[in-house]
């Protein structure tokens, strides 16, 4: 018997079963995404990143098989075109998430029966299964009814990101989800406040959001000791690093305005860089050369546009945000990333993600007019034709105006498919910026997935630009987090830049979140990622993102799975259900209930 060619490869394939099991002539990408949602809670885009590395993966170690690579070469064309395909559309609309239920059913219900006792658990498998055991009623009825258990059985759910504080029992990643829900259901009879609203479109993304600490946010959700603890774990976690500033910046940046401001003479300040510059080395010219150009910047928004650096400074009317960017923060950008570098590329003026462009109209596959998220300032890694979203940014008047808690809420979204984006191409822990503007302030925040399911949206830097003279000497320390931002940004593009060619571990420059790289495949950070929630078309009902609860890895299940038996504080032996004999009489650790008599039937 011939063996499979595949089998030797098998550890090093995502889908191996399709591979050993599909005809080359009949290699398909919706075939493909069946076999992986068969098989475990899975998203389009995860499937389609899974394809991507096997067709990577084949075509460098069957370079001899010229058949196998002609078909795997035209389903890599397939895959390209997948967006287009009717036949895939259909599947990921109606079949994955029917089968994604199923996957679901039985191993979340055995984790529930395990962590949050028999009784819910048990609930949970009672009502699913009656509930296909009854004679379906006319269709009108039951669809109402499928949708109304489907939204009671969202809204039991548990996430399985691992965070928990204080002395509460769910995590903190469900709690976020399940108020997320709460809301989504509330917003049909009543308008949420743009508070609410972010509430729920960030738990329905999976995003908790720590840059917002106001009494209304997800704040909200937790008592003042549990947010504090979610604050300090993640402070010391993902805190972004301030970097050091030249000495030459530094000590030219202090000698420069204190020049300034004593003689009122804004020119000296352009006259000491030129008497210095030709006494430095190559590296504190490339300083001096940024330094220059950022401070002749400061001088003409000071001089021309002072009532776009100051608060309340001209009437709204005066200016737009378009004028904001384009005339203070396009140019400030512009410096830190400059063309043809690091390849970044700085794009303005309401562009739009590809990727959260082809994720939405997944989502409303039903839909013709399908836009997604109207970026006002991207920093894109791009390379052989693909962009990846390194920095979001979004841009507002002032900070007095309601558009800047939309503009939040929208941000950590944006950026959150920043996150996935680059996940695609490194799969291992990924870090993404965004820039929120309020005229002459920025506050710089960060996005990573640290858990299943669970991605943190955390504050790094604020800082505002000088309005007067007087003030850049307090502009020193602006400048280092604006050179720190730009060198951690210059990192992730180094870094996507080499994960093109090899496997690249970020865990160590990124946070320090790195249990799935510890277990098999399952517990890949890929299927750590949960689905986006985009804002409705015009018409159309706001839709719960498909993959929002995922499942345990692996690991956590067989760990579950191991304790059905475990050993009381006495000795005791309870078994899965929580019986267990304690002297002479029966105890129930999950009802704390006692009998005399063993609870079962003799069989």
């Amino acid at each position: 018997m011939s063996m499979n060619p595949f089998d030797e490869h098998k550890t090093n394939l995502k889908n191996y079963d399709f591979w050993a099991s599909i005809e080359e002539e009949e290699f398909d990408v919706t075939k493909y995404d069946e076999f992986l949602c068969k098989q475990k809670v899975i998203n389009k885009q995860t499937c389609h990143d899974y394809l991507t590395k096997d067709i990577q993966y084949i075509l460098e170690h069957f370079s001899e098989n010229a058949k196998l690579l002609y078909h795997v070469k035209s389903l890599q064309t397939k895959l390209k075109n997948a967006r287009k395909n009717e036949s895939n559309m259909a599947f990921w609309s109606d079949i994955a998430p029917r089968l994604m239920r199923v996957n679901y059913e039985k191993p979340a219900a055995e984790a529930e029966l395990m962590v949050a006792g028999i009784r819910k658990a048990a609930d949970l498998i009672d009502a699913s299964t009656s509930s296909k055991r009854k004679i379906e009623p006319p269709m009108e009825t039951r669809n109402k009814k499928k949708q109304k258990a489907k939204a009671s059985q969202d809204m039991e759910r548990v996430e399985y990101d691992g965070i928990y504080v204080g002395e509460n029992d769910t995590s903190v990643g469900t709690i976020i989800k399940r108020a997320a829900l709460q809301y989504l259901h509330e917003s049909k009879t009543r308008k949420l406040s743009a508070r609410e609203r972010k509430i729920m479109t960030n738990g329905l993304s999976s995003v908790l959001d720590l840059v917002d600490h106001s009494s209304s946010s997800q704040k909200s959700l937790f008592s003042n000791e549990a947010w504090t603890q979610i604050t300090s774990q993640f402070e010391s976690e993902l805190s972004l690093e301030l970097l050091p500033m030249s000495r030459i910046l530094t000590s030219s940046w202090l000698i420069i305005s204190t020049a300034v401001v004593s003689s009122n003479n804004i020119t000296l300040g352009l006259d000491y860089i030129y008497r210095i510059y030709s006494k430095q080395n190559n590296q504190n010219r490339n300083y001096l050369k940024l330094f220059e150009h950022v401070y002749v910047l400061i001088l003409n928004l000071i001089e021309t546009y002072p009532h776009l650096l100051k608060n309340n400074g001209a009437r709204n009317s005066d200016y737009s945000e378009s004028d904001v960017l384009r005339i203070v923060w396009s140019p400030i950008f512009e410096l830190l990333f400059p063309p043809n570098q690091h390849n970044l590329i700085v794009k303005t003026g309401e562009t739009i993600s590809v990727m959260s462009q082809e994720h939405k109209q997944d989502t409303y596959s039903d839909s013709s007019n399908v836009v997604a998220f109207k970026i006002d300032i991207r920093v894109i890694f791009k390379k052989h034709g693909k962009e990846i979203d390194v920095v979001c940014g979004e841009v507002a008047k002032n900070d007095e105006d309601s558009k800047v808690i939309t503009d939040e809420g929208k941000l950590s979204r944006e950026t959150k498919d920043a996150v996935d984006s680059i996940l695609t191409l490194v799969e291992t822990a990924a870090q993404a910026f965004s820039a929120q503007i309020s005229g002459s302030t920025c506050l710089i925040a960060t996005q990573q997935l640290i858990g299943n399911g669970l991605y943190v949206y955390h504050p790094a830097y604020s800082f505002s630009l000088p309005s007067c003279i007087e003030e850049l000497g307090s502009f020193k320390s602006s400048m280092q987090k604006l050179l720190s931002f730009q060198q951690h940004v210059i990192t992730i593009a180094n870094i996507l830049e080499k994960a093109g060619t090899k496997k690249y571990l970020l865990n160590k420059q990124f946070g320090k979140h790195d249990e799935a790289y510890k277990d098999d495949e399952a517990t890949s950070i890929l299927n750590w990622r949960r689905d986006t929630f985009y804002t409705p078309p015009r018409n159309k009902e706001a839709r719960v993102p498909l993959l929002l609860f995922g499942l345990p890895s692996s690991g956590l299940v067989s760990r579950l799975l191991k304790t059905k038996y475990s050993e009381g504080e006495e000795g005791v032996v309870y078994d899965q259900f929580g019986w267990g004999k304690k002297n002479d009489k029966w105890h129930n650790k999950v009802t704390n209930e006692t009998q005399d008599e063993c609870p079962y039937s003799e069989e």
